[in-house]
């Protein structure tokens, strides 16, 4: 940390948890800057971000308010770079429900741990308040705090094991449930993946095909977007922010990325799958519809043929 940034904030504290260190964080960049501030983390594995605390002088009610991924604070969390917001919905990805028409501003730096971005630090207020050094400095307190945070937010992951699936170390069928209970944006939509054959894979090689499935839906999801483990051996994948006609871009993704890269097995047998999607506000009204919806269309689109995508319908 440099000297300046020193002088501001003291050392930082032992790592506790990612609300104690966000509070911190959130007082010396109000010390530095004189505007209220709100620190948002982000949890790698449910891909969510949230703000977890707020400075003396800002809105206590910002508390607890998830991020939307496409917002000005998403965008830093996943990306990496500095963003801006000069309204409620650019800065948030919603508009706050008890402000209506006031404006919500800020400048949003990314928080980056060891190997990725764990959160953001938002300066509320217009940037034109800001100069260059300022600016540097919170750079650097960002990035100093990015490392205990990231601690944190590991320990908190370990801690909450039963809700990762052991072979595969993504989220199991209790997370989902619980993301879909705390769901908050009205666009999103649910895909079921459906592996057929796997009941033909040998039971030495069910986690190698399981961990293969990762691997591909990793590399054509989206940064925030959560494949889940689920009962029976397939996969559900969370899109937030995602309505029919996006949702339905990313799992054709998903279907070519499993014919361009299958797992092979039992001479030449080729696992494939098959995938179902649900989408709201259309034309499900309830996130409790989208699981059940979801592997309904997912069987409909195993009738078809391998390797095929169907939409679930109101019936």
């Amino acid at each position: 940390m440099s000297r300046q940034a020193q002088e501001m904030t003291g050392e930082w504290p032992v790592p506790k948890s990612p609300e104690a260190l966000g509070f911190c964080l959130a007082e010396a960049a109000r010390e530095l800057t004189g505007r209220p501030i709100a620190v948002v983390v982000r949890d790698s594995v449910m891909n969510a971000a949230t703000i977890v605390a707020t400075s003396t002088g800002a809105d206590r009610r910002l508390v607890g308010m998830r991020i939307a991924p496409g917002s000005a604070i998403g965008r830093a969390c996943v990306g990496g770079v500095r963003t801006h917001g000069s309204t409620a919905i650019e800065l948030f990805g919603e508009r706050r429900r008890d402000r209506r028409q006031r404006a919500d501003e800020g400048v949003v730096f990314p928080i980056c741990g060891e190997a990725n971005s764990v959160g953001a630090l938002v300066i509320l207020g217009p940037p034109e308040v800001l100069d260059d050094p300022v600016l540097d400095l919170l750079v650097s307190m960002a990035s100093e705090a990015g490392s205990l945070i990231g601690e944190a937010v590991a320990r908190r992951q370990i801690e909450a094991h039963g809700a990762i699936d052991p072979v595969t170390g993504q989220p199991n069928q209790r997370a989902l449930e619980q993301v879909l209970y705390d769901h908050v944006w009205l666009k999103c939509s649910l895909v079921h993946v459906e592996l057929d054959g796997l009941d033909l894979v040998g039971a030495g090689m069910i986690d190698a095909a399981l961990r293969h499935v990762v691997t591909v839906l990793r590399s054509t999801l989206r940064d925030y977007d959560i494949p889940a483990r689920i009962e029976g051996g397939g996969f559900a994948l969370f899109l937030s922010d995602a309505p029919l006609p996006s949702a339905l871009t990313v799992t054709n993704r998903v279907r070519s990325a499993f014919v361009e890269s299958p797992f092979e097995f039992d001479e030449g047998h080729v696992l494939t799958c098959s995938l179902g999607v649900a989408s709201m506000p259309d034309p499900f009204s309830a996130v409790d519809d989208l699981l059940p919806q979801a592997e309904i269309a997912a069987y409909e689109a195993r009738i078809s043929g391998p390797n095929q995508v169907a939409v679930a319908r109101a019936r």
